[in-house]
């Protein structure tokens, strides 16, 4: 299998120096490009590009990073303002083996370039437009693909997008989460790097929730960790009934249960309906039959019983008021006080981040999910 290239600052500069060398030759009107290293060491650029083109010169200041993320474009940015004021008519340039398209946003409000190993770039001063985009991460670790889908990983996230606005001190994200400190920290750490979180005074803060949702989801559609079991049964009870037998009997056999997919969307947003029954439960050992009104059915079961991979799922849980499931219990064919029965039965939800991620990744849902996303969890930003 190939091994992913390391890279320390040295190699990048390197490798950089050499790329942009390469790039600027290219073009018809540049007569000469000249590299310099170690200018001004200590308070300059890493490198400059002097770029001749017969009745002019341009020169380029860069500043090399090992990582393209967000934070780092940031920080060589303003490295490189600060070096400008040494140079008269200098044009910055960011330097990275990979830049993401935010950094490389980044880049661009500030009036600076940028280019990266993988053949990115965008290089705009005097008569020279060099941009070209689209080249993907040859240098991503296999390992980082679905990092964000690790089980403990997903606790952390769930807990920050389940409370978009609390400050988290890192032992106090890590109880929450059931997780060590170490682990907080090393998401942290990757978080701050995308900018996804800040730091404050007192703790650390959600910033980027909408990025966040997407690539939690985006992760756990290749989860590392165990993958979900998948039961589907049948019933003929109406949705409302089976529900309830379904929570009598988890409650009976001590089992965790709350209820996410469509089953949960139609309780957190309007406009939807729910032909099927999606729930999650802490243990599928023992699972409901005719006993309790349910067939095993291997096929198109109208009930879906997924075995939680993980005990995060049911965190943020919530329990919805009865007279929401009204309209789902068939009223006109019952009595009042069949209906009222019906409905007083304790029901839980799992959060809405979870029942929009199951939505996505699970249930194929992407129209409830999205309706989920514009009425019940955006607003919460």
């Amino acid at each position: 299998m190939k091994s992913v290239q390391k890279f320390n600052k040295d190699s990048v500069i390197d490798k950089a120096a050499a790329r942009l060398a390469s790039l600027l030759r290219e073009a018809e009107f540049v007569r000469h490009v000249e590299i310099r290293k170690e200018v001004r060491k200590g308070t300059g650029p890493d490198f400059t590009a002097e770029v001749f083109t017969g009745e002019k010169s341009f020169v380029l200041l860069v500043e090399a990073r090992t990582s393209g993320e967000p934070r780092f474009a940031r920080e060589a940015i303003n490295q490189l303002a600060a070096s400008s004021a040494m140079w008269s008519h200098a044009y910055p340039v960011f330097a990275a083996p990979y830049i993401s398209g935010k950094a490389a946003a980044i880049a661009a409000e500030n009036g600076a370039g940028y280019m990266d190993l993988a053949g990115n770039c965008r290089l705009s001063f005097g008569m020279c437009h060099i941009h070209m985009s689209g080249r993907d991460n040859p240098f991503r670790e296999k390992r980082r693909l679905k990092s964000f889908g690790h089980p403990k990983t997903m606790r952390i996230l769930r807990v920050l997008l389940c409370h978009p606005h609390h400050l988290w001190k890192t032992g106090e994200l890590a109880a929450e989460a059931g997780v060590s400190v170490g682990m907080v920290s090393t998401v942290a750490g990757r978080l701050k790097d995308r900018e996804i979180i800040e730091n404050r005074k007192r703790g650390i803060r959600l910033a980027q929730p909408g990025e966040l949702l997407d690539r939690w989801v985006a992760g756990s559609s290749g989860m590392d960790g165990p993958a979900e079991t998948v039961h589907r049964l049948s019933s003929p009870m109406d949705r409302v009934r089976a529900e309830n037998a379904l929570s009598r009997f988890s409650e009976k056999n001590r089992i965790d249960f709350v209820f996410t997919g469509l089953s949960a969307a139609v309780h957190l947003a309007s406009g939807l309906d729910y032909p099927e029954i999606h729930a999650y439960v802490s243990d599928d050992a023992v699972l409901p039959g005719k006993a309790e009104g349910f067939e095993k059915n291997a096929g198109n079961g109208n009930i879906v019983l997924v075995k939680a991979p993980d005990r995060g799922v049911f965190y943020g849980k919530r329990r919805v008021m009865p007279s929401s499931r009204l309209q789902y219990c068939n009223p006109a064919d019952k009595t009042v006080e069949t209906v009222e029965e019906e409905i007083r039965m304790p029901m839980h939800i799992a959060s809405p981040v979870q029942v929009y991620r199951d939505l996505k990744v699970l249930f194929d849902a992407g129209e409830a999910a999205e309706k989920l996303l514009g009425q019940a969890i955006e607003p919460s930003w």
